[in-house]
């Protein structure tokens, strides 16, 4: 199962110190596993459901895996293929930075019962501050 290798990889490669919480996925496979079931009565839980409990994150944990859809890992791996992500959601593994956070400039009418708030904010991109947390899976 590619999500237990991926995850296993993490915490195998950092001799037991790093154990990813979370799996980005690109959407059409994350709504396949949403949406097809085990079994053949159609009464039983999907594959999302089962993966969620059965991998080396909840048997060591007791807790649930996060296991979350993201734009953009359509075709960002190797020659084109899809790519998987899985980190440990942590803030000191992955940092997202805000130089300006979001903030709403003034107000202003655009028709007679039209108004318009618009916002600015900056990124400073994501930092990932512990490189053994985070592995990728391609050609998923």
């Amino acid at each position: 199962m590619p999500d237990n290798t991926l995850l296993s990889g993490i915490n195998e490669g950092s001799l037991g110190v790093e154990l990813a919480n979370t799996v980005l996925m690109p959407i059409q496979q994350y709504n396949l596993l949403a949406t097809k079931r085990m079994g053949t009565n159609g009464d039983e839980m999907t594959v999302m459901e089962w993966l969620r409990k059965n991998n080396t994150y909840s048997a060591q944990t007791g807790q649930p895996l996060m296991i979350r859809q993201l734009r953009g890992l359509d075709g960002a791996g190797a020659g084109g293929t899809d790519r998987m992500v899985a980190y440990t959601n942590d803030r000191s593994v992955v940092k997202l930075h805000l130089p300006m956070p979001h903030k709403f400039l003034p107000v202003y009418q655009t028709g007679p019962l039209l108004f318009e708030v618009p916002g600015i904010f900056r990124t400073g991109g994501v930092e990932i501050r512990r490189p053994s947390a985070v592995r990728y899976l391609d050609a998923i």
